[in-house]
């Protein structure tokens, strides 16, 4: 299964895993609820529109938290930064480098971008549901309490997958109770590697 995505032939990552070949026994999983948390999700990009998770127990709009889960309107998601429903990116820390923004939406791309759509890239899944979680500013820096707060989130709100493209030097044994909890509820927790040694170097 070869996608007709014009930017398929540089995703050259998708030929190590062979994806083309798992494409060829399933295109995806539309029961599959990925929640990315990062630095926020571009809720409107052309290859992510229709990967969007919706909360179906919430109505749009109505300044009310129908499904009694502490959150107002949160229809696709939470920004645990800002407090607020709108978990796209926001440059909310002077000097941040703007490209750092579109790193939630390019974690969300890779994941679940929609293939043979002769658009943009081809994700992994073509049928998974992004649930964007917003804990990290616009520098890339965050709060451990932000990222447990979208963890309890994500397990609640019935995310099969949390997806963790950030790292830290800092063990937190709290963030160790999160992960064991969202095992223990069937939830895969899949985590960055690689980008940088304990001094802040590396690629």
């Amino acid at each position: 299964m070869v996608p007709d995505d014009p930017l398929y032939s540089r995703q050259w990552y998708l030929e190590r895993i062979h994806a083309s070949d798992a494409w060829d026994v399933t295109t995806g999983n539309s029961k599959a609820i990925v929640a990315v948390l990062d630095v926020g999700v571009d809720l409107d990009h052309p290859d992510l529109r229709d990967a969007m998770w919706t909360n179906p127990n919430e109505v749009p709009g109505n300044g009310r938290d129908d499904d009694e889960n502490g959150f107002i309107d949160d229809v696709h998601g939470w920004d645990f930064v800002a407090g607020d429903n709108d978990p796209s990116p926001s440059y909310d820390v002077a000097g941040s480098d703007p490209i750092d923004l579109h790193h939630g939406t390019l974690v969300a791309g890779i994941i679940a971008a929609r293939g043979n759509n002769d658009d943009g890239i081809a994700g992994i899944d073509w049928k998974a549901k992004i649930m964007p979680l917003r804990v990290l500013r616009s520098d890339g820096s965050g709060e451990i309490d932000a990222v447990l707060a979208a963890f309890r989130y994500a397990v609640r709100e019935g995310a099969t997958v949390v997806n963790l493209s950030f790292v830290g030097n800092e063990r937190s044994p709290e963030f160790d109770d999160a992960i064991t909890d969202a095992v223990a509820h069937g939830v895969s927790v899949v985590a960055a590697g690689g980008n940088e040694d304990r001094t802040g170097k590396g690629d």
